[in-house]
């Protein structure tokens, strides 16, 4: 993988976990807004995989962010 790519993915999940943690919600809590397997969220804010621009929708929506902050 491009390191750039893993800097990217990195971010993201860092800023998940951020965001999830101001809202005050559980990777659970996240998971079922999102309607994923809460290890699917937690795969993401430990940046072990490079997910769906549909799941970066679903997750922006869910807490209430522009997905745009999310790789910021």
């Amino acid at each position: 993988m491009n390191p750039q790519d893993e800097i990217t993915i990195k971010k993201f999940g860092v800023n998940v976990k951020l965001y999830r943690k101001q809202k005050g919600l559980t990777i659970l809590q996240l998971a079922e807004i999102c309607l994923v397997d809460y290890t699917t969220i937690s795969r993401i804010e430990r940046a072990l995989v490079n997910t769906t621009v549909t799941m970066v929708a679903r997750i922006a929506n869910a807490l209430e962010v522009e997905e745009t902050k999310l790789f910021n």
